[in-house]
């Protein structure tokens, strides 16, 4: 299966349902927002957006996990066995702004 952020939006955590496997994974969206005056700009990110989840309806829910402020994941790490996801993670990362020559 694949899961996407709608257009614009970066993956920031994930909540879901897991018994013995992982049963049903959404991720957490949210836009980039550049703020601040020319000379000190910053990355923050907009209100998280929830988009349909994958799997199906066994389990029970476990708490949603994010990335730390203002960071969005860069990894996905997963951990199969007997074909199934036991367990799932994402590595988390701080954005940053370079400037660019135009």
């Amino acid at each position: 299966w694949e899961m996407m952020c709608p257009e614009n939006e970066v993956v920031v955590g994930f909540g879901g349902w897991a018994g013995s496997y992982l049963d049903l994974l959404f991720i957490a969206c949210a836009p980039l927002v550049v703020t601040g005056p020319p000379d000190d700009l910053r990355v923050e990110l907009g209100p998280v957006t929830w988009p349909d989840g994958v799997g199906g309806d066994g389990g029970s829910e476990f708490p949603d996990t994010f990335c730390g402020a203002y960071q969005v994941a860069n990894l996905v790490q997963t951990v199969v066995a007997s074909g199934a996801v036991a367990n799932f993670g994402l590595g988390c990362t701080t954005p940053s702004l370079t400037a660019a020559n135009i």
